[in-house]
């Protein structure tokens, strides 16, 4: 098992954190509108809780025992999908 160090961990949760703030604050608004069959603020409030679990787990997971390095990059991987994902249902208009 990998044991990931507290400072490793505290370090990384920081840079995360700020990429995610930059992110959420830097987006570039949609040119088009892309029309959905439900309502926008049902699809809004589900990309936002896509979007806060996907930070919930992405600091959850760091601080877990994982059994090789390809678990431990392939739970990043689709953590950064469902937070690539959140955003996308929440900039959909």
């Amino acid at each position: 098992m990998i044991y990931i160090s507290e400072r490793y961990a505290l370090a990384i949760v920081i840079f995360d954190l700020t990429t995610i703030i930059t992110s959420l604050l830097f987006r570039k608004p949609k040119r088009k509108p892309v029309k959905s069959i439900s309502g926008p603020k049902c699809t809004k409030r589900l990309g936002y809780y896509i979007v806060t679990s996907a930070i919930m787990v992405l600091v959850l997971g760091h601080y877990a025992f994982y059994m090789s390095l390809a678990n431990y990059l392939e739970g990043l991987l689709i953590d950064a999908f469902l937070f690539y994902f959140g955003l996308k249902v929440i900039s959909r208009e």
